[in-house]
């Protein structure tokens, strides 16, 4: 599946990366300014609710997971 990311700063959100999808916004993922203690970094793969993911790769997989099986989502 052939995606774009493009930087983006949200309100909320702080800055983020937007995952685009044949010019629709599908998702994004952005690594939590404040982590929980345990944790040296935290990423959130968001797209109908935030979720947490090991790494951005991995919330990009997850974003684009949700977008094939949900072709008509798209992020307002």
């Amino acid at each position: 599946m052939e995606y774009t990311i493009e930087p983006a700063v949200l309100p909320g959100f702080g800055r983020v990366e937007k995952v685009m999808l044949r010019g629709r916004w599908v998702g994004m993922v952005y690594r939590d300014p404040r982590p929980p203690a345990e944790l040296a970094e935290l990423w959130i793969a968001y797209c109908q609710g935030g979720q947490g993911v090991d790494s951005r790769e991995a919330g990009i997989r997850e974003i684009l997971q949700h977008a094939a099986s949900n072709p008509d989502f798209e992020m307002r």
